[in-house]
């Protein structure tokens, strides 16, 4: 009896998760699509894509913030210049890497951009890898500048606030 009830719990939590994905909150993504979320390297939108504006990112941090529907992920933030065109992205660099353990909103507080990246045309690409193997990205149009940080809003949020 108890099998009967078990099975079909698990069988929904595996469908919630098969269907995961996240939405970048901060800074403003380039797009939004959970159907597309599994093309990389930016969930079915195009890296060099401006038109929903450009985040002016301070090389001494900025909060990065998403809201994930997966319970437990593993996380690259990343930078990546916006003209890199090859099938591996050579100019991909890590910022974080993190693993998480519950859904809802997420932010990392003032994470430091590249200073010899200042005043190019770049990218911020999160990466989301869940426990089943699947793979969900998501991108923001960024550029790097000078100067100080803002004062993080991550606190907002208490006990979702994520220092790595």
């Amino acid at each position: 009896m108890l099998a009967k009830l078990i099975t079909p719990a698990l069988l929904a939590v595996s469908a919630l998760n098969a269907d995961a994905h996240f939405t970048i909150t901060a800074p403003q993504p380039i797009g939004s699509n959970p159907q597309r979320q599994r093309e990389a390297p930016c969930g079915g939108f195009e890296m060099g894509d401006r038109s929903r504006g450009v985040t002016e990112w301070p090389v001494s941090g900025i909060d990065v913030a998403w809201d994930s529907a997966s319970a437990t992920a593993g996380w690259q933030v990343n930078a990546v210049l916006a003209n890199d065109t090859s099938c591996t992205l050579t100019s991909k660099t890590n910022l974080r890497t993190l693993y998480t353990h519950a859904t809802g909103p997420f932010c990392l507080p003032s994470v430091g951009g590249l200073p010899e990246w200042v005043g190019l045309d770049a990218v911020l690409q999160i990466q989301q890898w869940t426990g089943d193997g699947n793979y969900f990205f998501s991108c923001s149009a960024i550029k790097f500048v000078d100067g100080p940080a803002p004062p993080s809003t991550c606190n907002m949020n208490p006990g979702k606030r994520l220092g790595a």
